[in-house]
């Protein structure tokens, strides 16, 4: 597992890896008059620009371009309003509480065994006691996945009790064949701080 350390995610958005993929990125039609690398650059707004901006970060696109959602069958695990779907026809959104394509409940994690050659899940699976529970989270995503299928889960680990405990949990855990570790913000409710490249 490569497991890499940033100090910002505005250190992440200047990798080249980033700037390589912005460079050919074409954003969706969704109504936005701002758009962003990360939420850290919103940080120096004042509070009437945060209320008459309408914005959105970029870096979700990067990370979900990482696994080729636009190539496959992908679900969208806690996808909210389920907006992601508007941008990527190839995406099927599931949430239990949002109108979403599916609702997400145990029979759907049941029947969506080995189904779907990508999924992902951003900031939607860290509502966990423990850190060690992510685990869970994390083999749940795997187990939607075709042989050969890839995922991405992000986590703001704010959300996460003792979340600094991960740094020496997540080495230990099957499947991932990747993970991030974004220092700053500690909080990060919009693009996470903590990401994982998984795979079946």
């Amino acid at each position: 597992m490569m497991w890499q350390h940033f100090d910002s995610l505005d250190d992440y958005c200047a990798t080249d890896s980033y700037r390589q993929w912005l460079a050919t990125w074409h954003e969706p039609s969704w109504p936005v008059d701002t758009w962003i690398d990360s939420e850290q650059q919103q940080w120096q707004w004042t509070p009437r620009q945060h209320g008459l901006t309408r914005w959105s970060t970029r870096l979700a696109h990067h990370l979900l371009a990482s696994i080729a959602v636009q190539d496959h069958a992908t679900v969208d695990i806690g996808c909210g309003e389920n907006l992601f779907a508007s941008a990527y026809s190839t995406v099927t959104g599931v949430d239990p509480r949002f109108t979403a394509d599916a609702q997400l409940t145990d029979s759907w994690w049941q029947h969506n065994q080995g189904v779907w050659p990508r999924a992902y899940a951003l900031n939607s699976l860290h509502f966990v006691t423990e850190p060690q529970h992510l685990e869970g989270q994390l083999q749940r995503v795997i187990s939607t996945l075709a042989s050969q299928g890839r995922a991405l889960v992000t986590v703001n680990r704010n959300m996460i009790p003792q979340a600094d405990q991960l740094w020496q949990l997540v080495p230990q855990w099957s499947g991932i064949e990747r993970a991030v570790w974004i220092d700053t913000p500690s909080n990060a409710p919009v693009d996470g701080n903590c990401w994982f490249w998984l795979k079946r």
